[in-house]
């Protein structure tokens, strides 16, 4: 592709366009060579934006039907990590409350529900996509559990 000769192509699309737009123009012929160049030209900067696009701005964006599976699993997996550390901190203040052994039973109860949950909803549907679905879902879920732990640990902090 030569850049110069999309910009003047382009150019010239933009210029037609207006004068179509926003003039009275009755006399203006456009060949069917200028509109056939005009639109290869619209679509290849089209294609040029998106390609710049995606490699930046959408970069990390999954776009297969795997990449958004594994991405699903990262977004559950960096849940469970997070979570796991406000859990034990959680254990932790609750240890010196006196209430530890109510917040595990408590947070397997809930593990046992959320666990359900998913299976229920995602585990029994058929098709490529729900293991991304549920995971984005069940990602949403631990990370609310999570927000919960840390909002339970700053809520028994006495300092």
């Amino acid at each position: 592709m030569d850049v110069d000769v999309l910009a003047t192509n382009i150019g010239e699309a933009f210029r037609l366009r207006h004068i179509l737009a926003h003039e009275a123009a009755p006399r203006l012929v456009v060949d069917a060579e200028t509109c056939a160049r005009a639109l290869d030209s619209v679509q290849q900067w089209i294609e040029a934006v998106a390609a710049v696009i995606w490699a930046t701005v959408y970069k990390d964006v999954p776009l297969s039907t795997y990449e958004m599976n594994m991405h699903a699993r990262g977004k559950v997996q960096s849940a469970r990590t997070e979570l796991a550390k406000h859990l034990r901190n959680a254990l932790e203040a609750e240890r010196k409350n006196g209430s530890a052994k109510w917040l595990r039973e408590n947070h397997r109860d809930w593990h046992r529900v959320v666990t359900t949950w998913a299976q229920q909803t995602y585990g029994r549907l058929e098709g490529t996509m729900w293991p991304s679905v549920g995971g984005y879902d069940l990602a949403d879920a631990i990370a609310a559990r999570a927000k919960q732990m840390a909002a339970w640990v700053r809520s028994t902090d006495p300092g």
